[in-house]
C-alpha cells in the first residue's frame, strides 16, 4: 500500500506534514478530510511512494544519525533543482556582508598603494561564492545524474556517479556523505540500461 505525504492544516489551523498509508490518492484525501484537515496538498502520490520504497530513511553520515522525514520532503518539495548558478547567487547573498567589506579593505589598500595586499582581498571575494559551489556541488551533480537517468543517458549516469563517488570519499571525513545506497542503485541501474547486467 503506498504512503502518501500531504501538506494540510488542522483543525487548529496549524500546518502540518502527514504521511498516510491508503489505496488511493483520494482514499487518503478523505482520511484527512475526515480529521477535520484543511488546504490539503498532495506532496508524495503512489509513483513516488514507490520510487522511494528502496531508499533508506535513515543513515549514519559521520557519527551521526540522519533521517528522512516526512517534513523534509515536504520542505524540498517544489524547490528548484540546484545549479551552479544558483549556488553563487546563494553564495553571493548570504555573504553579502562579507563581500562588501572585502571590497571597501581592497579599495583602501589600493588607494594607499598597497596593490599586493588590495590585490589579496580581492581575491578572497569570489572564495566565498566558490565555496557556496562546493557545499551544493552534490546537489547539482545529483539533480544532474536523475536527469540523465530519465533520459536513459547511462554512460553520463556512470560518469556522474564516480564523481559523486570521489567526492563523498573526500568529504566523508568533514561533511555530511551521500549515501552509498543511493549511487550503487543509480550505477545498477545504468549498467542494466547498457545491458551490461553481469556488472550490475
Amino acid at each position: 500500500m503506498p504512503n502518501f505525504i500531504w501538506t494540510a492544516k488542522d483543525k487548529a489551523g496549524k500546518s502540518v506534514v502527514r504521511e498516510i498509508a491508503a489505496g488511493s490518492a483520494s482514499e487518503a484525501e478523505a482520511a484527512l478530510l475526515a480529521e477535520g484537515c484543511e488546504d490539503l496538498k498532495l506532496i508524495r502520490d503512489e509513483i513516488g511512494s514507490v520510487a522511494s520504497e528502496g531508499i533508506q530513511r535513515t543513515f549514519a553520515v559521520g557519527g551521526n544519525i540522519v533521517a528522512i522525514t516526512p517534513e523534509k520532503i515536504a520542505k524540498i518539495h517544489g524547490e528548484p533543482s540546484a545549479t551552479f548558478f544558483r549556488a553563487f547567487r546563494k553564495g553571493v547573498i548570504a555573504n553579502a556582508g562579507t563581500i562588501l567589506v572585502l571590497a571597501g579593505v581592497a579599495t583602501i589598500e589600493f588607494s594607499l598603494g598597497n596593490e599586493w595586499i588590495g590585490f589579496l582581498f580581492l581575491i578572497l571575494i569570489p572564495a566565498l561564492p566558490a565555496y557556496s559551489i562546493w557545499c551544493f556541488l552534490p546537489s547539482i551533480l545529483l539533480a544532474k545524474l536523475h536527469k540523465a537517468a530519465d533520459w536513459h543517458r547511462w554512460n553520463k549516469v556512470l560518469r556522474l556517479v564516480r564523481i559523486l563517488e570521489a567526492i563523498r570519499n573526500f568529504r566523508s571525513a568533514s561533511r555530511p556523505a551521500l549515501p552509498a545506497s543511493h549511487l550503487a542503485r543509480e550505477r545498477a541501474k545504468a549498467l542494466a540500461g547498457l545491458g551490461r547486467l553481469s556488472e550490475a
